[in-house]
């Protein structure tokens, strides 16, 4: 079960790098909840994300995140900070600090320019990827599994319309193929006839077989 969701996760992570030119490595924007609940589960998750995802990672965070983090430090589980400490920091170009989700709403805008991926837990951020299409929203589904909110609708139109569009395509040459295959076999047939001719060659045609209409059917006495 858990290979079978993280296949699923793989193959809709990269529906989005293909259809909106995500970087490679993967900028992965974290907020405090995240890391939070990442903290408490028995294994290091953060470091394992660039395998589980099958894509080169940089686990990020920015400044008005951490520091938030640190005003909470001391109500905090000390792994928390530990985990906000060795993640590279992401920019925001905030001069005073905002609260955590608005800065990330602020650095993401409307079009996800620097093409990060969202871990949260917050529910103000879960369908985020509603109102910008090109963002993966990441969270832990009980706690504990790793998985990405559903593709939004307009990002599934985009890519039916991608779908229809190949097959069209694909028909399209497909039909030209069999149109060339067919008037090369034409030419050869030609070719043949003319070099029969010139030696004298007839072909033989095939033997027609009684016309079943007009057979008369026996008769049984």
């Amino acid at each position: 079960m858990q290979g079978k969701r993280r296949s699923q996760i793989r193959h809709n992570l990269s529906l989005y790098r293909l259809n909106f030119a995500f970087p490679t490595p993967q900028i992965l924007l974290c907020d405090g909840t995240f890391l939070k609940q990442a903290s408490t589960l028995p294994y290091l998750l953060i470091p394992r994300l660039s395998s589980i995802l099958k894509v080169p990672c940089i686990a990020s965070i920015t400044p008005c995140v951490l520091n938030e983090l640190n005003m909470l430090a001391e109500i905090l589980p000390p792994a928390t900070m530990t985990l906000a400490n060795g993640l590279n920091l992401h920019h925001c170009k905030h001069e005073e600090p905002l609260e955590a989700y608005r800065c990330l709403i602020s650095c993401i805008g409307k079009k996800n320019k620097d093409k990060v991926a969202l871990f949260t837990q917050d529910d103000r951020l879960f369908d985020l990827n509603k109102e910008v299409v090109e963002l993966p929203v990441f969270y832990l589904k009980g706690g504990n599994i790793l998985t990405l909110r559903d593709l939004p609708n307009e990002l599934k139109a985009k890519l039916h319309r991608k779908e229809d569009e190949k097959q069209r395509i694909e028909a399209a040459a497909w039909g030209e193929t069999k149109k060339i295959e067919n008037e090369k076999r034409a030419l050869e047939r030609e070719k043949l006839r003319k070099e029969w001719n010139a030696l004298g060659i007839r072909r033989k045609k095939k033997a027609k077989g009684a016309n079943p209409l007009s057979s008369k059917r026996k008769i049984k006495k």
